[in-house]
């Protein structure tokens, strides 16, 4: 909810008002919170590349195959033990659809370094330049996405509740009897 929402995004490059093609930048979308990417962009997944500690940290820039020169590589689709640590091989969100143009930004602070390290492994083994990486989850329908992210949140709070309320039964009941046999 406090997160902006950009559409027809160009992940590689933006024109400028005087008619410069640069590259995109990522300091542009710092406040983004969904992104709808123009219907040209795509996830470059020769391109992955992954930091293992303990969990395998996935990335893959999101790109528009047509940028020729000025590309910029601040967009990236992100996961976690979705890719294989010895080759460029990004399996996470729908990588697979290709309907999926959009990006839910990867708000989990503590893997931020992480995906940091990745995106520095990617500039290393393929020449990229990432100078603001922004972390997006690649899904189909973004809305979707989150009702079922709040449905999940919802279960587990009323699971966690029935279970609080499971266990409080369960010690309440040797109280009232031993209080009831000491009367």
């Amino acid at each position: 909810d406090h997160l902006a929402t950009y559409s027809n995004v160009d992940p590689s490059s933006q024109m400028l008002w005087s008619g410069e093609q640069v590259p995109a930048r990522g300091r542009r979308y710092q406040d983004a919170g969904k992104i709808y990417f123009s219907h040209m962009a795509v996830l470059d997944r020769s391109r992955a590349a992954s930091f293992k500690d303990g969990n395998l940290y996935c990335v893959a820039p999101i790109i528009n195959p047509s940028c020729n020169k000025n590309c910029g590589f601040d967009f990236w689709a992100v996961g976690i033990n979705c890719c294989s640590d010895l080759a460029a091989d990004f399996r996470c969100g729908d990588y697979n659809s290709t309907h999926a143009k959009s990006g839910l930004r990867q708000v989990v602070e503590t893997w931020r370094p992480f995906f940091r390290l990745a995106v520095l492994q990617a500039e290393g083994f393929h020449g990229l330049t990432s100078r603001h990486p922004l972390f997006f989850h690649w899904v189909e329908d973004p809305v979707a996405e989150l009702h079922s992210w709040r449905l999940s949140g919802y279960r587990d709070y009323i699971v966690a509740m029935i279970l609080a309320f499971a266990l409080n039964v369960l010690a309440l009941v040797p109280v009232l009897k031993s209080a009831r046999f000491s009367a």
